[in-house]
């Protein structure tokens, strides 16, 4: 499998189960992919190491989107 670094890998990998996410929020967005990275794991679809390296380009997705909030106020 390929290596999960960033959110745009994240979205990929969704993409091959069908996922698909556009709400023109990114922040939910990233919470939306959260819970169906979860589901994709409770089912038996991606393994531990999978969903971690998914969870960890998410957050640090996250970190960058509400640094980049924090700066334009």
């Amino acid at each position: 499998m390929r290596r999960l670094e960033t959110a745009a890998d994240v979205r990929a990998l969704l993409r091959r189960f069908g996922a698909i996410f556009y709400t023109g929020d990114p922040l939910g967005e990233i919470e939306l992919m959260r819970e169906e990275l979860r589901e994709l794991f409770q089912a038996g679809l991606i393994d531990r190491e999978t969903l971690r390296a998914a969870l960890e380009a998410l957050r640090r997705r996250e970190a960058d989107l509400l640094a980049e909030r924090n700066e334009e106020r």
